[in-house]
């Protein structure tokens, strides 16, 4: 561990959690949204030196703060950077600063830009977390801006019903865990001989219900159809399943890992399969978009059932690839909403007829969720497949047969949304400046890193092949 001279980790989780305190105090919709933008700026700015510095300090190398604390047991750092988080952490700012521009006027009030400041707080210190406490604690805590964001009763009772089952889980495994060590929740010291007991089905099951895994998808729906599209996109663009199933299942509890990896990947293909076929039957965009996520972010765990490198790269890499796609997609959607209302697929709309651009980029960045060659998806999922073919041939076909629905799911909102006799539509513009700026980055991003991957593998390739060798090391003890 290298401790740095000041806290920036923390400063990094207090920018947008102060910002969020400042624009709620605001009345002003234009004011509060230039307030959550600069906060957001200087967040990304800081997170962005933040993975330079741990870049250049050298594979394994983790930064950590000087600030200690003892949750339970004796006084470690509380946050830390690695290879494994600087890049998602740099990653989510950039897109709460997309979400935060691009979402339309009539869903950027101070409320609704204050959770949005808050969602970023919580899940950048979630990242940084090295206190399995303190992962629990944020864990928790970042439900509540999603949950505050939607209006409906039952939709928000869905979503607590599910996340919080999950939390509860991630805190009984904590309890178990809390027990005959110094510092037994350090993440860093934690080891396979603590894997016994329930600890692991616990926090599997934990990262099932986080990451809507089938049978526990219900919430996606309902957080998509009730929710500002900004909100809805990064809670699940953050990934926090996949974070925690990594950093702590796979990396630190690995004793139980010949049980957790068939089962976690496993139902990750049924979900993305079973997802798609759904998605093909449903007329509301908003459960296409919620549905689409949940097929697509499942192939981020299957990957890391591979005993070799390559599978765990790709799944990466899919990370980074659909939480920039999802969310310029979830973001696509609440532009094309609020402009002509709720979006029945049931037959053409003509909508391009007064916002093309937004059906560009709408179908640009709904093919790159899928894998759309020359944009980084494809490049991610070739990946992917390719780790997963000898070691798992029928999951690499499963995840092209899924692949392919989602992207004839993707044309046919197209079409239906877009194409066709425009009829007698509102008297609305295309995207404004801020929207296409927003938008048009993200699939820019898609665009360079599809056409330049090697930097952005190289992020990838330390973890994913500290991943394989506790992969291999499992299989081989079996």
């Amino acid at each position: 561990m290298t401790e740095t001279a000041l806290p920036w980790l923390l400063v990094l989780v207090l920018i947008p959690a102060l910002g969020a305190v400042w624009v709620r105090r605001l009345v002003d919709r234009e004011r509060a949204r230039l307030a959550a933008l600069t906060a957001l700026t200087a967040t990304a700015a800081l997170a962005a030196w933040v993975a330079q510095a741990t870049y250049q300090a050298g594979p394994g190398a983790l930064l950590v703060d000087p600030l200690q604390a003892a949750l339970v047991g004796e006084a470690r750092p509380l946050l830390g950077v690695d290879a494994l988080s600087a890049a998602p952490m740099l990653l989510f700012t950039l897109l709460a600063l997309g979400a935060a521009a691009a979402l339309p006027a009539a869903a950027a009030d101070p409320p609704a830009l204050g959770r949005l400041l808050w969602l970023t707080a919580l899940t950048l210190g979630l990242y940084a977390a090295l206190d399995l406490a303190l992962v629990a604690a944020l864990w928790g805590a970042a439900l509540l801006p999603a949950a505050r964001a939607l209006a409906r009763p039952d939709a928000r009772r869905v979503l607590l019903v599910y996340q919080g089952a999950g939390w509860l889980c991630l805190v009984a495994a904590v309890a178990l865990l809390a027990r005959g060590a110094p510092a037994p929740l350090f993440i860093p010291d934690l080891d396979a001989s603590r894997a016994g007991g329930a600890v692991v089905p616990l926090l599997v099951l934990a990262v099932l219900l986080r990451k809507g895994v089938f049978p526990f998808h219900s919430w996606v729906p309902a957080l998509f159809e009730g929710a500002p599209a900004g909100v809805a996109g990064l809670f699940v663009a953050a990934h926090a399943g996949v974070y925690l199933f990594v950093r702590v299942v796979v990396l630190r509890l690995d004793g139980a890992l010949d049980l957790a990896l068939p089962v976690v990947a496993g139902l990750a293909i049924v979900t993305s399969l079973y997802a798609a076929v759904l998605a093909l039957a449903q007329r509301e965009l908003s459960r296409v978009v919620a549905l689409l996520a949940t097929s697509q972010s499942s192939f981020v765990l299957v990957g890391f059932a591979a005993s070799d490198a390559l599978g765990a790269v790709g799944s990466l890499m899919v990370w980074l690839s659909v939480a920039v796609a999802l969310t310029g997609l979830a973001l696509a959607a609440g532009c094309l909403e609020a402009r002509f209302g709720p979006v029945d697929l049931g037959q053409p709309r003509g909508y391009a007829a007064r916002a093309p651009r937004l059906g560009l980029l709408f179908l640009v960045l709904g093919l790159g969720c899928c894998g759309l060659p020359g944009l980084l998806g494809f490049v991610s999922e070739d990946l992917l497949f390719h780790g997963l073919l000898e070691t798992y041939p029928l999951a690499g076909v499963a995840m092209v047969v899924a692949g392919g629905l989602n992207g004839f799911t993707v044309l046919r909102a197209y079409f239906h949304a877009f194409q066709g006799p425009a009829g007698d539509l509102p008297p609305v513009g295309d995207l404004l400046p801020r929207e296409r700026l927003a938008l048009t980055a993200m699939l820019v991003a898609l665009l360079l890193a599809g056409a330049f991957p090697a930097p952005a593998i190289a992020t990838r390739a330390g973890p994913a092949r500290a991943v394989a060798r506790t992969v291999a090391r499992t299989v081989d003890g079996q």
